[in-house]
Order: C-alpha cells, then sequence, then structure tokens
C-alpha cells in the first residue's frame, strides 16, 4: 500500500529536458517510419504501372517466395544478439562469430531448400 499518496506526482511534465528529448527523439522515429511508408507505397504504385497486372503478378510471386526463405535464413537472431551483447559486452566478439556461423548455415540451408522447391515445382 501506498502510505502518503500526496506525494505521488501523476502529470507529465512537459517542460523537463528528458521529456523533450524522449520527444524529439520519438518524433524522429515517426516521421522515418511515414515517409518510409509514402515512399514505398508511391514506389510500388509506378511498379504496377510499369509491369503490368500479369508481370506485377509474377514480381509479387518471387518476392513472397523469396521472404518464405530469408526467415530461414535469418533465423530471427538480429534481437537476441542485441540484447546478448547489451548483457555480456566482454563476449562481443564470439557472441557475433557464433550469429555469423548460424547465419551462414542459415543461408546455406535456404539456398539448398530453394533449389528442392524450384525442381519439384
Amino acid at each position: 500500500m501506498i502510505e502518503n499518496p500526496d506525494k505521488i506526482e501523476s502529470k507529465l511534465n512537459f517542460s523537463s529536458s528528458s521529456f523533450k528529448k524522449y520527444f524529439a527523439n520519438t518524433s524522429w522515429l515517426f516521421l522515418e517510419r511515414v515517409l518510409r511508408i509514402i515512399i514505398s507505397f508511391v514506389v510500388i504504385i509506378y511498379v504496377v504501372r510499369y509491369l503490368g497486372p500479369k508481370d506485377f503478378g509474377l514480381y509479387s510471386y518471387v518476392i513472397s517466395f523469396m521472404w518464405l526463405f530469408a526467415s530461414i535464413s535469418t533465423l530471427g537472431l538480429e534481437t537476441i544478439t542485441v540484447r546478448e551483447i547489451v548483457k555480456q559486452p566482454e563476449k562481443k566478439d564470439e557472441l557475433i562469430g557464433t550469429v555469423f556461423t548460424l547465419r551462414l548455415f542459415g543461408g546455406i540451408t535456404a539456398v539448398i531448400f530453394i533449389a528442392l522447391t524450384l525442381l519439384i515445382s
């Protein structure tokens, strides 16, 4: 239980330097995300108009095929690697070497799966 509820400050201090820094960083990240979405949208419109329905369908098939096997090659190690390097910075070289080896074998496995899939289809 809280002994003295009067001492709890529940309002944000918009004039504090930490809030201003947080707001500035968040604004840059938000602006980058919005610009990326707008640019992607415009580029996709031009690609669709240039390729036409048939060729854009083939392009979409190839892109989805690539992303299906790209997930195998990356193994989702990005966030785990960052977390472990932050926890144990002295093991940075060992962690990066291990991740490189795992991703190399994941890439080789993905290429083998792609070749087998292409042979079957």
